[in-house]
């Protein structure tokens, strides 16, 4: 991996929760795996610089889930007309329960990291099961893989758009948690959520947000674009430190 270098494209990323920057044909110089800067043409002093062109690509930061579960991956799409509890019942604690045995949590862990290595996703929060010698593994899995991820055992802080919708849990105030300067990010909640896919939280994410505007609140304005962006990857991102963004002194992540 180069010590100092650049990469080229059109590059797009969140300065504030309402504030897009967008920089076509741009340079993001990093330096040790972090950013330094973002510059519309290379500074004078960066002449021998190693220069990734990525061309007319976009250029966005790393996708962060801070919600999903790895011994749910093999029942995402399952159950999905059932309310939370009978869902539970019915479809998560038996698939869970599966994971004393370390062969099959093997296989089945080895399926979600490929899974989460090949997805948009760059960092994630991700729970396990009670079982410690599977949750040791799957820890072993994730670092080999590259990716930089908390694992530990489930808390109550389901914020998923699509998990809510299909388990009819509701839909989450999020215009008020941010008025309140509560953080905020967005979780896939597999398999509640059927998909690994933050981009799709996102789009659920505007889609809830206008629901319950216009079903139950008009006081709380639906999401917009800049602020579903934002919470998909540097409001998520604080959870890991300076992670998220372009911005100087960001660890550098990014998509093409």
């Amino acid at each position: 991996m180069w010590h100092f270098f650049a990469v080229k494209g059109n590059i797009l990323y969140s300065k504030t929760i309402n504030e897009l920057r967008c920089i076509p044909n741009g340079y993001i110089v990093c330096k040790s795996g972090k950013v330094e800067g973002v510059y519309e043409t290379l500074p004078r002093d960066c002449g021998d610089i190693v220069i990734a062109d990525y061309g007319d690509k976009l250029i966005i930061p790393g996708l962060i889930d801070i919600h999903t579960h790895a011994p749910q991956y093999s029942i995402r799409g399952l159950g999905m007309d059932l309310e939370l509890i009978d869902w539970l019942n019915q479809n998560t604690f038996p698939e869970e329960a599966k994971y004393s045995d370390l062969e099959y949590a093997g296989r089945a862990y080895t399926i979600f990291a490929g899974g989460l290595q090949k997805s948009a996703i760059t960092r994630a929060c991700i729970f396990g099961t009670i079982h410690v010698e599977a949750t040791d593994l799957l820890m072993d899995l994730l670092e080999e893989s590259g990716l930089k991820c908390m694992v530990g055992k489930v808390n109550m802080d389901r914020n998923s758009p699509e998990a809510n919708i299909n388990l009819s849990s509701g839909i989450a105030p999020v215009r008020t948690f941010l008025d309140e300067k509560i953080p905020v990010g967005l979780g896939t909640d597999m398999a509640a959520g059927s998909s690994n896919s933050i981009l799709k939280a996102m789009a659920g994410a505007i889609q809830v947000s206008k629901l319950r505007w216009r079903l139950a609140d008009r006081n709380l304005k639906p999401l917009t674009v800049e602020e579903t962006f934002y919470l998909g990857t540097k409001g998520g991102g604080a959870f890991f430190g300076k992670v998220g963004s372009f911005e100087e002194g960001y660890d550098f992540m990014r998509l093409l």
